[in-house]
């Protein structure tokens, strides 16, 4: 693949009071993190956010519907907010309290222009926190708990997120993605990446995320949306 052309999206290509801070990447030469810029190149990383504050910096887009076609290898949402869309919810009638209309219109750019903008089998990278441990009446989720094992627990939260992800797109008539719950060893090269899309973290220090979400663009064939497999059979597959 060369080297990747990557999109790291709802953040700035500078640093803006505090916060959209320099990403960075673990590799297998180096033992301290190095930043993305220095590791890719920096034409090779690109920002998207739509807020103002970020506005005419380099590398930078302000839209999705900017976003040139089947340019990137990889796009980052780990500073969206997704993260609540993704929760599973007790009861049903608490399901469209987050997930209203501007979360929808989220997900529609996402799986419109993120998908338009991807290359052929390009893919989504979305990292999700497994520690879990303050209990909410509201959440369907599991608690670490001093008798489970952190293993357990991963697995469990980790599929509890991949079913968030399933709901949107069922919600939303989305079927143009493989998805994938990745728990990479910090002993594997799978650390690092998965299908060749590399896998960031926030800072210098390290990364409270431990599990990943991939969304694999499955490319569509005459305008029609394709389904090679069943997504239960491709995400217990590299579980």
């Amino acid at each position: 693949m060369g080297v990747p052309k990557i999109l790291i999206a709802c953040h700035c290509s500078q640093p803006v009071e505090g916060k959209h801070k320099k990403l960075f990447m673990r590799t297998n030469n180096s033992s301290i993190p190095i930043s993305v810029e220095e590791i890719f190149g920096k034409g090779n990383v690109w920002y998207l956010d739509t807020s103002p504050e970020c506005q005419g910096f380099q590398q930078q887009y302000s839209s999705w519907e900017s976003l040139p076609d089947s340019t990137f290898d990889a796009i980052y949402l780990q500073h969206c907010p997704i993260y609540m869309d993704l929760q599973t919810f007790k009861k049903a009638s608490h399901q469209n309290i987050f997930f209203d209309t501007p979360s929808k219109n989220f997900w529609t750019d996402v799986f419109t222009h993120a998908y338009r903008a991807l290359k052929p089998h390009g893919g989504i990278v979305i990292p999700v926190e497994s520690r879990i441990t303050k209990p909410n009446p509201m959440l369907d989720y599991p608690v670490l708990k001093p008798n489970n094992s952190m293993n357990t627990v991963r697995k469990t939260i980790g599929k509890y997120y991949l079913e968030g992800l399933r709901r949107i797109m069922k919600t939303m008539g989305v079927m143009n993605w493989d998805v994938y719950l990745r728990n990479p060893s910090p002993f594997s090269k799978n650390h690092f990446y998965f299908q060749s899309l590399p896998i960031l973290i926030d800072h210098q220090g390290g990364s409270h995320f431990d599990q990943y979400l991939f969304m694999m663009k499955r490319p569509s064939m005459g305008g029609k949306q394709t389904r090679k497999r069943k997504l239960g059979r491709s995400t217990r597959k590299n579980r």
